[in-house]
């Protein structure tokens, strides 16, 4: 401020006393942290027979993570946009035959394939299938 031919005199004001970084037990014990939540998204979801992902399960199922991570801290996971070396990788494989679908849901970390599980329903029950999904993939991840 010199530059410009000013000279500031900060001065205190009021007499209050304020003690940054200090709270006590009642304060302590309101701040709730979030715990740490595993992060996950599907990589992709591939019709068996045809190798193309014609039912979009993968958009279906990323839709579903996104609104479960906007629950907040009350959500189980957290939902990613990208792959890391951190998240839960999510591989669905499926068949339909007669209208059923056959899933298999397969769990991957750093590529590396550490768990396996399958669901079934109906071609014409997709968020049913979704939901069915959801369930298994948040009993499994690590």
């Amino acid at each position: 401020m010199e530059n410009l031919g000013l000279k500031q005199n900060a001065q205190p004001f009021g007499t209050a006393n304020i003690k940054i970084g200090m709270v006590d037990d009642v304060v302590k014990n309101s701040i709730q942290l979030a715990k740490e939540k595993p992060v996950v998204l599907c990589i992709s979801a591939e019709d068996k027979s045809t190798d193309e992902g014609g039912l979009r399960l993968k958009d279906k199922l990323n839709t579903k993570l996104m609104k479960i991570t906007s629950r907040g801290i009350d959500a189980p996971i957290i939902y990613i946009e990208k792959e890391t070396s951190s998240a839960n990788a999510i591989k669905l494989k499926y068949e339909v035959n007669s209208s059923k679908i056959k899933c298999d849901i397969i769990f991957l970390k750093n590529q590396k394939k550490y768990n396996q599980s399958s669901v079934e329903g109906k071609e014409v029950d997709l968020d049913g299938m979704i939901d069915l999904i959801i369930g298994v993939v948040e009993k499994n991840i690590k």
